[in-house]
């Protein structure tokens, strides 16, 4: 793999290159950080044709990696910066969580299990493999998380559900046609050996059940492939669904 450093005209460059390749099935793109290790940032885009059809399950992804907030206003920065990107896409769902992840892609093999156990006693934490979900999430949220952001008529379908009052940490806002949902100032990563609270997660849960994907076996690595282990993790903030 052959990483080159980016300047303005980055990508612009990448636009060029885009065009020159013509139409193609599915195009993705990777770009991070300088760190030859666990860059602290990082993109990955991956767009399909298939998305354009409303008959297959298959979606666009967009995760960027950034460093965890140490304070509150690392974490107002980040939330506004990722709600200024929210709005320039037609989305679907989106979400943003703080999440362990392996220090490259050969790594994770190796890590997977651990990362998958300390995402199961600080439930706060987000585990993925979008590039893998993509293919079979179609217009479904991927669940409660710190940040999420929901399409025009994902947050029209969902009005009618009655919830409890949310709790007063939580934020919703509307812009550009999206809905956005916050669960509190600084990511909440909830230690559930210490019964940490995450009213919001669980409510952010309970108000987007209709529309959340649930068996995603692209995560089953990090569950030593224990599918009764994964159910548990992705309601894990619904408690009547939890064996």
């Amino acid at each position: 793999m052959r990483f080159t450093k980016t300047g303005k005209g980055t990508a612009a460059k990448i636009q060029r290159e885009l065009d020159a390749l013509g139409e193609k099935d599915i195009t993705a793109i990777k770009l991070r950080g300088p760190d030859a290790q666990g860059p602290e940032y990082a993109l990955f885009w991956m767009t399909s044709e298939d998305s354009a059809s409303e008959e297959v399950e298959v979606t666009n992804s967009i995760e960027i990696v950034l460093p965890f907030p140490e304070t509150v206003e690392q974490a107002n920065e980040a939330s506004r910066w990722l709600t200024s990107v929210a709005a320039k896409f037609p989305l679907d769902t989106g979400y943003a969580a703080p999440a362990v992840v392996a220090t490259s892609e050969e790594a994770f093999g190796e890590v997977a299990e651990a990362i998958g156990a300390l995402a199961q006693r600080f439930i706060g934490l987000d585990l993925a493999q979008n590039e893998w979900t993509a293919g079979s999430l179609g217009r479904l949220s991927r669940g409660a998380r710190w940040i999420t952001f929901l399409s025009r008529s994902h947050s029209g379908q969902l009005n009618e559900i009655e919830l409890p009052t949310p709790p007063h940490q939580l934020s919703i806002s509307d812009f550009s046609g999206i809905r956005k949902l916050q669960t509190s100032e600084m990511p909440e990563v909830c230690d559930s050996n210490r019964q940490q609270d995450c009213q919001g997660l669980e409510w952010v849960a309970g108000y987007l059940e209709p529309i959340t994907f649930f068996g995603d076996a692209n995560l089953l690595e990090y569950f030593e492939d224990d599918e009764d282990a994964l159910e548990r993790w992705e309601t894990r903030f619904l408690g009547g669904r939890d064996k």
